[in-house]
């Protein structure tokens, strides 16, 4: 089941609908809980969304399965004050969320019960972390594979285990999840690839797997601002607004093709294990905002127009068609509304959201 689309005042949702995840945010608004929707994460059969209205802290809704019913708009109990949330992660599992006193709890979607995981996830790093007292975790970003976590003492975490041994010597200004791998963003904009190497999904060259974090070169000399996963591809946005891209392309989710790859009907999945600048249809292209899913990619440019690639089996990649073997391997236009401007964007697994200004 797909959707044409799901409207949420100034929210637009579409994609996968499988489970009614979309649908039951459709009908829900006329709630006021769900007319302003600041925050969306996307699983396979769920869809998380942080919700606020003025003067108000943010409330959380879960929507899709829960407790192996379809088409569920639960508002969640949460053990903390909503206002308490730095992070939250959404798997096909479980809710993990971190909060401001240093907590992390697990909401197993199954049971929709809270546990307290923190002592599980502090007791792994006694080993590594002997001469630092309870470090604050500033940051948790993950999904169906790969969970991390920045510690304010310079640690990374493949929770529950460590990724550096020792502290890293720059500030870690962003992070991104794919399916087996993970990119980071310093303050100064240089990246840094860590996980699975298999597809390429790296960035170094090679297909090789990475146990720490490591540089990816081929940006050297190019300011980053903005990174973005797929499930096994990443995207670089540059200072300029150009977009770079690597990893699996077998769905054409990088917009990178070559002279004989021309068309969708010809097209045909590569791995490209280094950045790449993408293709586009169109010059003096100037990227504002980019956002993966598993298997696609979509970027809001400087004139408000939203463009895609990658797979369309959902309805994710708007406006163009959609079936289970529809593929566009370069950008291509994509039409959300014909009255309002898109001022964001987010995506997640088959999914896209689009808010409006």
């Amino acid at each position: 089941m797909d959707s044409e689309g799901t409207y949420s005042n100034s929210m637009h949702l579409f994609g996968f609908d499988g489970f009614g995840q979309l649908t039951i945010c459709k009908e829900s608004i006329t709630s006021a809980c769900l007319r302003n929707v600041i925050g969306i994460s996307f699983s396979w059969a769920n869809c998380l969304l942080l919700c606020t209205s003025a003067g108000e802290h943010p409330d959380m809704y879960l929507a899709g399965l829960i407790c192996q019913k379809k088409q569920q708009l639960d508002k969640l109990e949460l053990p903390v004050e909503e206002h308490d949330i730095i992070d939250v992660i959404i798997n096909s599992k479980s809710v993990l969320i971190l909060t401001g006193n240093n907590e992390i709890w697990r909401l197993t979607l199954s049971t929709k019960k809270w546990d307290n995981i923190t002592s599980i996830f502090f007791a792994q790093q006694e080993g590594s972390l002997t001469e630092v007292a309870k470090p604050h975790v500033r940051r948790i970003v993950g999904g169906e594979g790969l969970n991390v976590a920045l510690l304010s003492n310079g640690i990374l975490m493949n929770i529950p285990n460590v990724i550096n041994q020792d502290p890293l010597k720059f500030e870690i200004a962003d992070i991104a999840v794919g399916i087996d791998h993970a990119i980071f963003l310093s303050s100064g904009g240089i990246v840094f690839t860590y996980g699975s190497g298999g597809r390429g999904q790296l960035g170094h060259g090679e297909l090789e797997n990475e146990e720490n974090l490591r540089e990816v070169r081929a940006l050297s000399g190019i300011k980053i601002v903005e990174i973005a996963a797929g499930g096994w591809h990443c995207i670089a946005r540059s200072y300029c607004g150009d977009l770079y891209g690597w990893g699996w392309n077998n769905w054409g989710q990088l917009s990178i093709f070559s002279e004989e790859e021309d068309s969708v009907v010809d097209f045909k999945g590569i791995v490209v294990p280094e950045p790449t600048l993408m293709n586009w249809p169109t010059d003096d292209v100037n990227v504002t905002q980019v956002a993966c899913g598993t298997r696609h990619t979509i970027a809001l440019l400087d004139d408000g127009s939203v463009w895609g690639c990658g797979w369309n089996g959902h309805n994710q990649l708007p406006g163009l068609d959609s079936n289970e073997s529809a593929v566009y391997p370069v950008m291509s236009q994509l039409k959300v509304s014909s009255e309002k401007k898109v001022s964001r964007i987010a995506c997640g697994s088959w999914n896209s959201a689009f808010w409006f200004s």
